[in-house]
């Protein structure tokens, strides 16, 4: 560590600089003399510690056998000449020019010491004029900075202190490029500033002020028509009190400003014409249910249609489907909303019975619609629960499963499934056509939502020529629609066999339409045969009436000694099983064996006949459970 860091880092620690130069004094007696004489002569200690340190002179004697050191590159700020001790180098001059001889030793020293300082001058000088010498050298020869400089011999001294590069000073190139460049960007600015205020100031439309006003439409845009006729502008709205402070179409807010009234939710058109709509306004949805039973107790004309139309106040909307089934605890299948829009038409029926609600919605996606909703049959009383309690429901359904309309005597028109729940035409019915569900609470008002729609049945066509002797499904199509007209098929025989009754009604059918059936190919009286002119006619007339062969259905209970067509049926249908009905009598009559198969099919299917009545073995009665499953598995 060289003399300098030394007193540096003795400085750092708060020595004191008296201390540092006695600690020097001590380390190195020859030169010690002169300190210690310097300070006699009154130089303060940090005065000749400064000088040290800035003049970079040695205060201990080099060793006796100096050793070379590499020296660094030379930087390109030039060492400073050292400047000596002054007040060291007077001090041993005025010794000798006083001229004391008698102090031989004194002033033997002082030689010395004058000697040893002129030494060092000589050799920074050198030092110094080298060290020149080599930098105009490497600048001459640009040597890169990564090669490294021949080593120089220097005395034993401490090493000469390394200087950054001061950075190369810039061009008048550079200088003039960046002076552009600054000047074009305020220009930029200045145009981009005046711009927008010309924009603001000049070429803005500012709307015209309209001080008298009597409605909203006298002012320009953005304004409005104030309580004292006078417009103001929107974004500051007049203060108020009440409404009555406020312009027209304007309400008095919360916070004492006009605002805007509060424009009501459209109400979407119903899917059929209805004679009356009746809006019920909620605040929550608890209060649907206390508000319907009361609207479904109000008297309404016999056979009129009312609409009603639900609209939460907070959030000035009109209740969808999903919402209406939510806020009457409703269960339904999510995948049901999927399939159907949210828009619905909810309706009050009015017929001698009661009033009866349903609801008519659009179909969105109509594949799997009628698969979903029978799979729910089973629960759909229990998950309407709330709904038909406000009609009067409140023990179980009369018939614990669904059945198909066609199979009902006497029904015309689209098929839908319906349960009946009490003897006051009460029921659970639903219809799925191409476009539309319907759910309602009756038989009338299905049948009267099916007309006002405009629904028709799915088409079913008669496809084959058919003569006498035929056999199938189309023989019985033929024979249902024949015996529409009492005149042409007078007996109504729904056999599926096409025999001589079946023929003479062809015929008579034929005869009637003679104009688009005989005259065409020639002839005058009827053939008895189903040709494609026969066909076509029959087509036309019934293939969207809805009118179908109705599907075998068990309807009544059945029991030992019974007779008629549905105890064959029953048997039939038993006989399907040789397990339940090994002999397979079909006789007519509920006898002990049809008694046995009974109790078999029962017990085979204790779960939904038995278990739920509380019952373990079979009874050998058909009952209304038995029916059910018979019909389940044998009727469609």
């Amino acid at each position: 560590m060289s003399i300098i860091d030394s007193i540096q880092k003795a400085r750092k620690k708060e020595i004191k600089d008296n201390e540092i130069l006695q600690e020097i004094i001590r380390q190195n007696p020859k030169k010690g003399k002169i300190f210690t004489e310097a300070l006699e002569k009154g130089v303060n200690p940090t005065q000749i510690l400064n000088e040290i340190i800035k003049k970079n002179i040695p205060a201990f004697s080099p060793p006796e056998k100096p050793k070379k050191e590499v020296v660094p590159p030379p930087v390109e700020k030039t060492v400073e000449s050292p400047l000596v001790l002054t007040s060291v180098e007077a001090m041993a001059n005025k010794k000798i020019s006083e001229g004391k001889r008698g102090k031989t030793e004194e002033e033997r020293r002082i030689e010395e010491a004058r000697k040893r300082i002129e030494v060092l001058k000589k050799e920074v000088q050198e030092r110094e004029k080298k060290e020149q010498q080599e930098q105009k050298e490497k600048e001459v020869k640009k040597v890169p900075p990564s090669q490294p400089a021949p080593p120089i011999t220097s005395p034993p001294q401490k090493p000469i202190e390394i200087i950054r590069p001061v950075p190369k000073k810039p061009s008048f190139r550079e200088k003039l490029w960046v002076r552009v460049s600054i000047f074009s960007l305020v220009l930029v600015l200045l145009a981009a500033v005046s711009t927008f205020w010309y924009w603001y100031l000049v070429i803005r439309v500012q709307p015209p002020v309209v001080e008298g006003c009597i409605t909203d439409a006298d002012c320009p845009i953005d304004y409005i028509c104030g309580p004292d006729k006078i417009c103001v502008s929107k974004a500051q709205p007049p203060g108020c009190t009440t409404d009555a402070d406020c312009p027209e179409n304007y309400i008095c807010g919360q916070d004492k400003i006009c605002a805007t009234k509060p424009q009501p939710p459209a109400i979407p058109p119903p899917l059929f014409s209805v004679e009356d709509t009746r809006v019920l306004s909620i605040s929550l949805s608890e209060e649907l249910r206390s508000i319907l039973l009361q609207t479904t107790q109000e008297w309404l004309d016999t056979d009129q249609f009312r609409r009603i139309v639900i609209k939460k106040t907070p959030e000035n909307k009109i209740l969808g489907l999903k919402d209406f089934f939510e806020a009457m605890l409703i269960r339904v299948p999510e995948e049901l909303y999927q399939k159907l829009e949210n828009d619905f038409t909810l309706f009050l029926y009015s017929q001698s019975e009661g009033n009866r609600l349903g609801l008519a919605v659009r179909i969105t996606n109509l594949e799997e619609l009628n698969n979903l909703l029978k799979s729910r049959e089973s629960t759909m009383e229990s998950d309407f629960q709330t709904f038909f309690e406000l009609m009067g429901k409140t023990g179980p359904a009369i018939v614990p499963y669904f059945r198909n309309a066609n199979n009902v005597r006497g029904y015309v028109g689209p098929n839908f499934r319906f349960q009946t729940l009490t003897r006051q035409d009460l029921g659970i019915c639903y219809l799925i056509s191409s476009n539309y569900f319907v759910f309602t609470s009756s038989w009338k008002s299905t049948e009267k939502v099916i007309n006002r729609i405009a629904i028709s049945a799915k088409p079913v066509e008669l496809t084959t020529d058919l003569k006498i002797g035929d056999r199938g499904t189309e023989v019985e199509l033929l024979q249902t629609w024949l015996k529409q007209d009492s005149v042409i098929y007078p007996q109504g025989l729904v056999t599926g066999f096409f025999g001589r009754l079946t023929q003479a009604a062809i015929i008579r059918f034929q005869e009637r339409y003679a104009s688009e059936i005989l005259a065409p190919q020639g002839l005058i009286h009827g053939t008895g045969i189903l040709d494609s002119y026969t066909r076509i006619k029959l087509n036309e007339l019934y293939s969207t009436s809805g009118v179908i062969p109705p599907k075998p259905e068990i309807t009544t209970d059945l029991r030992f000694g019974d007779h008629g067509d549905e105890i064959k049926l029953l048997q039939t249908w038993l006989a399907k099983d040789e397990k339940v009905y090994p002999e397979g009598i079909t006789s007519g009559w509920f006898g002990p064996l049809t008694r046995a198969a009974v109790t078999r099919f029962q017990e085979k299917y204790a779960s939904e006949i038995l278990t739920i009545q509380g019952l373990t073995r079979g009874t050998g009665i058909v009952d209304a459970l038995t029916r059910k499953k018979l019909n389940e598995l044998y009727g469609e």
